[in-house]
């Protein structure tokens, strides 16, 4: 009875439901405003909540050929909601790759920078998923996101 109790108690003490997993745990952030995935910039000195700093986001739409990349802040007094940045005036020296993990190979895509949105060509092959690197200067400091694609 005592090693029950003992084994009940390390399991409910030890459990991952006191975890805090930050904005990737679905149901944490609001849902994206063109039905996309989000992918959250990391700031390239690790990453720190300082006051009351609104993250940056990238949303990748990926249909036919193309590749349309949005990037959001999350807002709102409870960060409930995004609000679009244009892409022209908010953010430079913006570079996006596509990197294929099964065919292990990753290229560069030409980017036609909007002010809304960014636009991209890319042919996956044969590939179901991949991934799309986007790097960016945001206020002068270089962000980073990573989202995984898959087709539809």
């Amino acid at each position: 009875m005592k090693r029950m109790i003992v084994a009940v108690t390390f399991v409910v003490l030890n459990t991952a439901s006191y975890a805090h997993e930050g904005h990737d745990t679905p149901g944490v952030l609001p849902l994206p405003l063109h039905g996309g995935k989000l992918g959250e910039a990391t700031h390239s000195g690790g990453h720190n909540h300082e006051g009351k700093e609104k993250e940056l986001f990238f949303e990748v739409v990926f249909k036919g050929k193309e590749v349309r990349l949005f990037p959001l802040i999350l807002t709102g007094k409870e960060n409930d909601s995004f609000e679009s940045l244009s892409p022209k005036r908010d953010l430079k020296d913006i570079t996006v790759t596509a990197e294929f993990p099964r065919s292990k190979r990753s290229e560069s895509l030409k980017l036609d920078v909007g002010d809304e949105q960014i636009l991209a060509a890319v042919d996956p092959g044969r590939e179901y998923r991949f991934f799309v690197n986007v790097s960016a200067l945001h206020k002068g400091e270089k962000k980073t996101a990573k989202i995984q694609v898959e087709r539809k």
